[in-house]
């Protein structure tokens, strides 16, 4: 269900005298529209029916907007005059409208003198922002005070409620004809002239309470849809944390005996690294093995049937990268894909944008990692998690796992483990401006290593349950509220 939707539906249906049945008993709005003249001391004509923008029930008029309201251009006392600011009354500014039908308090105060020499405003004054992207963003303030020479205020006149005004405010209809009516220019603007001539649904008094009745129940109503949708993703992101736990920890699918068990594969890793260490592809490793890993009686009570373990650094060779200089062109071009984190998306997904040249390796810490490397963000957009599909290069925001052994564990495995053990480190993150991690930190993290077989059947378990849980998030998309 699409929320927003349905409210411009039921505000399009109450401006139009659909939302709720007229009563011939009603005092028309040609009389309310008399007592409007005598207030105001001026000739009010309402809009002819060929100039209306649509039929209205009998007793409604169209009129403009400036003829049933007083309309007030806000202005800002001098910044410079700090008498003019204190704790005493509201200057409102268009971000605090954002509370919509009831806004009770302002960022900025003014004092006493601040407020003599700004344009006061009642309580129940509806609000309008008529300058810059948020044009047409709408308040009701509910204390009296002033605003800035971004907001037109609405000051209702005899017989007209707040509360109407604010629905037909931001309606769709009248949204519209704010964008219609305002400058073609960088920066939309809509001056009080303007303003004052937008086409407005006038009601009986009566109706007008009515519809703000009806109005506001049904908005109750999709208040609490929202609230059910919003606690229904918050319900699918942690099922999948839930997925992702378990199956780390052995307890998502059952161990089966005739597995051939990871310690045979911490034999083919522990074979091939001193392999690549003779042949002087890879450095050995001369820190103390004490710790994290200990592969003592406590970390082996957790272990699942023929599990193993084994930390970052000893499974993968784990390399940083780098960024050639973005101002020398010849760096950049035909080469080799480059990422940043940017370039990858909450889902692994990678998209290069740039290619560094061969004169661009040369001249820059940034590495070549083959194709089956694991891309891990441990600083801007620490986190994120990438299996590269060729031969990329790297910013130096990242972290790359290159896999001593293709055979060892399954990537998809490997993918999920690192996202979930991620979302720890990331709390762990050090750094005031930049959160990060070390390289230490991510060559110390300890993985249990599951059989390949059984990695496999984990995938296989933790894809069918996602595309569930997906399939449900897709549906909230697609009728976003």
């Amino acid at each position: 269900m699409n929320t927003k939707q349905l409210r411009q539906k039921i505000l399009d249906l109450a401006i139009r005298g659909k939302l709720v049945p007229q009563d011939p008993n009603d005092e028309p709005a040609e009389v309310l529209l008399g007592r409007v003249r005598k207030e105001k001391g001026e000739s009010i004509v309402p809009i002819k029916n060929d100039e209306s923008p649509f039929d209205l029930p009998k007793n409604w008029i169209w009129i403009e907007l400036g003829k049933i309201s007083e309309i007030v251009t806000g202005n800002t006392p001098s910044k410079n005059n700090k008498t003019y600011y204190g704790n005493e009354y509201p200057f409102y500014k268009p971000t605090d409208l954002d509370m919509g039908f009831n806004v009770f308090a302002a960022g900025d105060m003014l004092s006493e003198k601040g407020f003599e020499i700004s344009r006061k405003l009642p309580a129940n004054t509806v609000l309008v922002t008529c300058i810059g992207a948020t044009i047409g963003k709408t308040g009701i303030i509910r204390t009296s005070g002033c605003s800035n020479q971004q907001i037109n205020a609405i000051v209702p006149k005899t017989d007209t409620i707040a509360e109407y005004i604010y629905f037909v405010c931001i309606s769709d209809f009248f949204q519209n004809q704010i964008v219609k009516s305002s400058s073609a220019t960088t920066l939309p603007i809509i001056n009080k002239r303007n303003f004052e001539k937008l086409l407005f649904p006038l009601p009986p008094l009566a109706e007008q309470h009515r519809i703000v009745a009806a109005i506001e129940s049904a908005f109750a109503v999709i208040d609490e849809i929202e609230r059910n949708k919003a606690d229904l993703q918050a319900a699918v992101a942690t099922a999948k944390q839930k997925i992702l736990s378990l199956a780390i920890s052995g307890k998502l699918v059952p161990q089966d005996p005739s597995d051939e068990p990871a310690s045979v594969l911490l034999d083919r890793i522990k074979a091939e690294r001193e392999k690549l260490i003779k042949a002087g592809k890879i450095r050995a490793d001369k820190r103390k093995k004490d710790t994290p890993i200990t592969r003592d009686n406590s970390h082996y009570e957790k272990l699942p049937l023929g599990w193993e373990l084994i930390t970052i650094g000893e499974m993968f060779d784990v390399i940083g990268g780098g960024t050639p200089p973005t101002t020398n062109d010849n760096y950049w071009g035909e080469g080799v894909p480059w990422i940043s984190s940017a370039d990858i998306d909450e889902f692994g997904n990678v998209t290069p944008r740039r290619k560094v040249t061969k004169l661009g390796l040369e001249n820059s810490t940034t590495n070549v990692v083959p194709k089956g490397s694991v891309i891990v963000v441990t600083r801007v957009g620490l986190g994120k998690i990438a299996t590269l599909n060729c031969d990329m290069c790297f910013s130096q925001d990242s972290q790359a796992l290159i896999p001593l052994c293709s055979d060892v564990i399954f990537s998809k495995f490997l993918h999920h483990y690192l996202y979930q053990i991620m979302q720890t480190l990331k709390l762990f993150g050090r750094g005031t401006t930049i959160q990060g991690i070390t390289k230490k930190q991510l060559t110390d993290v300890v993985l249990f290593l599951p059989p390949l077989a059984e990695q496999k059947r984990i995938v296989a378990a933790v894809e069918t349950a996602f595309e569930e849980l997906d399939n449900i998030m897709q549906n909230i998309r697609t009728h976003p509220q």
